[in-house]
């Protein structure tokens, strides 16, 4: 395996669109297999205590220091560290400042100190607090409580929101429960927030999202920049949309403040769970892949900010179906390599506390049943297809994430929920791209927000450095396909706006890229 350290090249010089005439593929590409290779049930998770709730958080990184991706579980008993090991899995309760028991739900990774190792926020349960988490590069976490915050946390999202280049925290809430009726008797949610850091630590930033956010129900704010700036905005995905707020695309002045947006198209009133963010068309612009209860919905960025729904242009309608009714997180992720990214959809039922055909704008013929599987969606040049045969959980999910757990050049999935967690290994698809590590500087150390474009046999493809996904996080790393063919030229644009050129890059590489 090749690792590179990128520089920007001098000035005039080539672009990765002006690069030699495209390398022909190397030879067709396999059929793609993903398999499960580890799964924990509810009797196997080393959680310490339950608190009535079985909502889990999970984030992917190499936590402990020995070069393995691990996993992460933010469980309502206590975080667990599902370690990979290298003859397999283990896992065991992750202490948070010595304390093995205390209650979170939700789990964002990063370097917050400049250390070189992967430090955390822990999303707390209503009326418990939230945490930032410093490890000593061991897996061992002491913690800093968030003042003044006790909200149910469902996602954690890190990016450089105000612009000073360190990054900050946006916080997706509502402390109402999930019953129907209480919602329709008022119960709403507490306020999205933003979390900044500081000289002293990390602070709520009075004032920062709009007052109307506080009816929102919200299970995840997804970091975007839908409008091509060069800040980071916030797609807010709204639960009860129908009854409560709808989803909202929260506009950012550039320093943090953010404003809602009208007219986008994106303003969808939905059971919504979450939102991926990903390039499904090959325009180089941020479209939306948003859950709901029925058929979920994809939103195309017409490349001005403005979006269109073409779920059934492109062909990612799902029909809705006993064991595919209610969608939960999704994500982006080229699993077959072929240039194109994949939409994942992580499904499960509501359980008890909701009837389906109840709902507004539901069809009283819905069933949400109890044990509903996962989906891949495949992407061939923007027109997506069902494929049945990737996963074989039916385990009611709640997130899903990306990984290259396997060090072997592929992303492979993870999914969980309901004190679930299965890993599936992914093989076969078009032979191992490019992956992209951003080197930062201190404060934004993993580049949240940067912009990676590719260009692949002529083909130029756009992904970004943004891993949050519904109550968890995927690897801090961008993965691009080749297709086979033999070489990828990068082209990476950093959140203030530096671009660096890395041309020939040797598909199965890692490429480190620094700033310029």
């Amino acid at each position: 395996m090749f690792a590179f350290l990128a520089c920007a090249p001098p000035e005039g010089g080539e672009s990765a669109d002006s690069a030699a005439p495209a390398e022909e593929p190397t030879g067709p590409c396999a059929a793609l297999h993903v398999e499960p290779v580890a799964t924990w049930d509810e009797e196997e998770v080393p959680i310490t205590a339950q608190t009535g709730t079985t909502w889990p958080g999970v984030a992917v990184g190499d936590v402990t220091g020995d070069g393995r991706p691990d996993l992460v579980g933010a469980f309502p008993g206590g975080t667990v560290l599902f370690r990979n090991e290298a003859d397999g899995w283990a896992a065991a309760p992750l202490p948070l400042g010595g304390d093995a028991a205390r209650a979170v739900r939700a789990v964002a990774l990063a370097d917050l100190d400049g250390d070189g190792d992967l430090d955390g926020f822990f999303g707390g349960e209503l009326g418990l607090p939230s945490w930032i988490g410093t490890n000593d590069g061991a897996g061992n976490f002491s913690v800093q409580e968030i003042a003044g915050y006790t909200h149910r946390v469902w996602t954690g999202a890190f990016g450089d929101f105000d612009g000073d280049g360190r990054v900050d925290l946006f916080t997706a809430t509502y402390d109402a429960e999930l019953d129907l009726d209480a919602i329709l008797a008022g119960a709403r949610g507490a306020g999205q927030a933003l979390v900044v850091q500081t000289d002293t630590g990390w602070a709520l930033a009075e004032g920062a999202v709009p007052a109307v956010t506080g009816e929102a129900l919200s299970l995840q704010g997804a970091p975007v920049d839908f409008d091509a700036d060069g800040d980071l905005d916030v797609y807010l995905a709204n639960d009860f949309g129908p009854y409560a707020v709808p989803n909202r695309m929260l506009v950012n002045d550039g320093a943090g403040r953010f404003s809602v947006g009208e007219g986008l198209g994106c303003e969808l009133s939905v059971y919504a769970m979450g939102a991926g963010v990903g390039d499904a068309d090959g325009d180089g612009s941020p479209d939306l892949f948003v859950t709901d209860v029925g058929p979920p919905h994809l939103l195309l960025n017409d490349g001005a900010g403005g979006y269109a729904d073409a779920t059934l242009a492109t062909g990612a309608h799902v029909a809705p179906t006993a064991t595919n009714m209610t969608s939960w997180g999704a994500v982006f992720a080229d699993l077959d390599q072929d240039t194109w990214d994949d939409v994942l959809v992580a499904y499960g039922g509501l359980g008890d506390a909701v009837d389906v055909a109840a709902l507004e704008n539901a069809d009283p013929t819905w069933t949400d049943d109890k044990l509903q599987h996962s989906l891949l969606l495949r992407n061939t040049e923007g027109s997506f297809a069902r494929d049945d045969t990737a996963f074989t959980d039916l385990a009611r999910a709640r997130g899903v994430i990306v990984a290259d757990l396997t060090l072997d050049g592929r992303p492979d999935v993870v999914t969980f929920g309901k004190v679930f967690l299965h890993v599936f290994e992914t093989t076969g698809g078009c032979e191992p791209g490019v992956t992209v590590r951003l080197r930062g500087p201190v404060g934004n150390a993993h580049g949240f927000g940067a912009r990676v474009d590719a260009v692949v046999g002529g083909r130029r493809s756009t992904r970004w450095m943004l891993p949050s996904s519904t109550a968890g996080q995927s690897a801090l790393e961008v993965y691009v396909g080749s297709a086979n063919h033999p070489t990828v030229d990068l082209e990476v644009t950093w959140p203030d706006g530096g671009v660096v050129v890395v041309p020939d890059v040797p598909a199965g590489a890692v490429v480190d890229v620094e700033p310029p």
